[in-house]
């Protein structure tokens, strides 16, 4: 069973941090602009300087723009991991 995924709260991003993580084989990258979260993800085990992301997208920065952020990470995950 899978725990559940961690992403910072609401301040977090509105301070303009960035945050990289993965959920199996996936790697994600985080990256607030313009009040934005920008998310970039790709199968591992390289890391973003070295290959393309295969998928990419923007939410914005609010608590709603948190949960379906999280939503679209778990499924590309699921994409990229063959769940």
């Amino acid at each position: 069973m899978k725990k559940e995924l961690y992403l910072p709260t609401l301040s977090h991003w509105e301070y303009g941090n960035g945050w990289s993580s993965e959920w199996g084989n996936a790697r994600f990258l985080v990256t607030p602009a313009e009040g934005q979260m920008n998310v970039e993800m790709w199968p591992g085990p390289m890391s973003r300087a070295f290959v393309e992301p295969q998928l990419t997208a923007s939410f914005p920065v609010s608590d709603e723009g948190i949960e379906e952020m999280r939503r679209w990470i778990l499924n590309g995950a699921a994409q990229i991991n063959g769940d």
